[in-house]
C-alpha cells in the first residue's frame, strides 16, 4: 500500500479513467498516451518526514541508469481545453478508497513541456499517472541536491537518469526546471 491511499489498484484505476475520457472524446483537442509500453522503475513510494508524499531507491542505483521513461501511464495534452476536460472529468468521477481527490492530485502533478522526442510539436501539457509523479525536488534547507536528471545532455524529453550512484533507501530527487521548460501562459491557463 502506497502512502496516503495511493495504491496500485488505484493507479491502475486513474488510467481506466483516462481511457474512459479519451474514448469519448469527439472535438479536435487532442491528448494521448506517449507510448503503449510498460517500465518497471527502480524505486518505490513513501511518506518522508518533510515534504510528505516522495519516492525511493528499491535497490542500489548505479550512475547514468535509467530510472523513468515515457510509457503508458504518461499522458500528453496538447491543448489546454483537453487538460481541463479531463480535469473536469475527474472531478466527477467517483474515486472509491481516494478521499484527496484525484483531480487535484493531477493538477498539481501536470507540467508543460516545450516539446517531446516522439515527433510530436510542443509546447505540450504532461501527467504521469504512476509513481513518477511524487518525485520531488531537493530542499534548499538541508543541503540535498538532484540525483536524476532529464535526458542526457541537451534534450531532456521522458527519459530521466541517475546522476550519481543511489543507494537503496535514498530519496530520488530531480528539478522540475529541467522538465518544466515552458509556461502555463502558452496554453490560456
Amino acid at each position: 500500500m502506497l502512502p496516503k491511499g495511493i495504491t496500485e489498484k488505484n493507479w491502475m484505476y486513474f488510467r481506466d479513467l483516462y481511457n474512459k475520457h479519451a474514448a469519448f472524446r469527439y472535438d479536435k483537442d487532442v491528448s494521448y498516451k506517449f507510448t503503449n509500453e510498460t517500465y518497471v522503475s527502480p524505486v518505490k513510494t513513501v511518506l518522508t518526514n518533510d515534504k510528505g508524499r516522495g519516492l525511493i531507491a528499491s535497490r542500489d542505483i548505479q550512475k547514468g541508469e535509467l530510472i523513468f521513461t515515457g510509457t503508458n501511464n504518461t499522458i500528453v495534452f496538447e491543448t489546454g481545453h483537453a487538460w481541463r476536460s479531463f480535469l473536469w472529468y475527474l472531478y466527477h468521477a467517483s474515486v472509491p478508497d481516494y478521499p484527496e481527490g484525484f483531480a487535484c492530485d493531477i493538477k498539481s502533478w501536470s507540467w508543460v513541456q516545450e516539446s517531446l522526442p516522439n515527433g510530436k510539436g510542443g509546447p505540450v501539457i504532461v501527467v504521469d499517472i504512476d509513481e513518477s509523479s511524487l518525485l520531488n525536488q531537493p530542499s534548499r534547507n538541508n543541503g540535498e541536491v538532484a540525483n536524476i536528471q532529464c535526458g542526457k545532455g541537451e534534450n531532456c524529453g521522458v527519459n530521466y537518469y541517475a546522476k550519481m550512484d543511489i543507494k537503496k533507501g535514498d530519496e530520488i530527487l530531480c528539478r522540475y526546471s529541467d522538465f518544466s521548460e515552458a509556461t502555463w501562459d502558452d496554453f490560456g491557463l
